[in-house]
């Protein structure tokens, strides 16, 4: 399992754009499972689903991890998502270590 975790910058925290690019980004890995968890609210959403993932209440300086298992794809599924993160302003690219 691979994962990273990051603060939430969007003033409007998870919404729909984000959500839609992040949920069609995960779909393209079909043998690896990946998940976005708020530990604050012990909530987890599957990152290929957009309902999953608007039902998450994240909100601004949040914190939320994004965890893949499952495959060799796994890095290649996170890095591909930190990607969407940061042209959304989601996380800065420091934060994101790309």
């Amino acid at each position: 399992m691979k994962a990273f975790t990051i603060t939430v910058q969007d003033p409007m925290g998870m919404h729909a754009r984000w959500a839609t690019a992040v949920s069609s980004v995960a779909s393209k890995y079909n043998n690896c499972e990946i998940k976005v968890v708020m530990k604050k609210n012990n909530l987890e959403a599957n990152a290929k689903s957009i309902m999953s993932l608007l039902s998450l209440p994240i909100r601004k300086s949040d914190k939320i991890t994004f965890k893949a298992s499952g495959s060799d794809k796994e890095q290649d599924a996170l890095s591909s998502i930190k990607e969407v993160l940061l042209k959304h302003g989601v996380a800065s690219q420091e934060e994101l270590n790309l």
